[in-house]
């Protein structure tokens, strides 16, 4: 997959893990609400990129997406890919380990050996994968739809 795979649609680009307990999941339920209320459907592709390659396989990403909407589209990839690809969106990603002494809301939710503190921006790109605009955690989905629908 690259740039390319994509020619001609417009892109809603994420990046988090499938460890995540609660950004991920809420960031990804809201997408496919603004995917079903935007217009020119066909014209957006949504792309969740982890920032787990080591825990987030192929496989693992689609039993996770299966979840969400259904036109959400996972990638992984080596270390060094996925380090590519948030150096280019200036994504931050840092694997933070599980400390049971520690309490805080992560505690109770199994992360495995370890989470990740993540950036968490929505990202839309044009056909060709040039940056359009940005969606902070805070934005609600009646903005981003109205944003997107401009675009569209």
């Amino acid at each position: 997959v690259n740039n390319d795979s994509f020619s001609g649609r417009k892109r809603l680009v994420f990046f988090g893990f499938t460890n995540c307990p609660d950004f991920c999941p809420d960031t990804l339920n809201d997408i496919g609400i603004v995917l079903e209320k935007i217009n020119k459907k066909n014209n957006l592709i949504p792309i969740f990129i982890t920032v787990d390659p080591e825990r987030d396989t192929v496989k693992r990403l689609k039993e996770y997406l299966s979840n969400f909407h259904p036109e959400i589209v996972g990638l992984t990839g080596t270390k060094e890919q996925i380090g590519e690809i948030k150096k280019k969106y200036k994504i931050f990603a840092k694997k933070i380990m599980h400390n049971k002494n520690k309490s805080d809301h992560h505690d109770s939710h199994d992360h495995g050996a370890y989470a990740v503190d993540h950036t968490t921006i929505i990202y839309l790109m044009d056909e060709k994968g040039k940056y359009l605009k940005h969606f902070n955690a805070d934005v609600n989905n009646a903005s981003m739809i109205k944003k997107i629908n401009e675009y569209l």
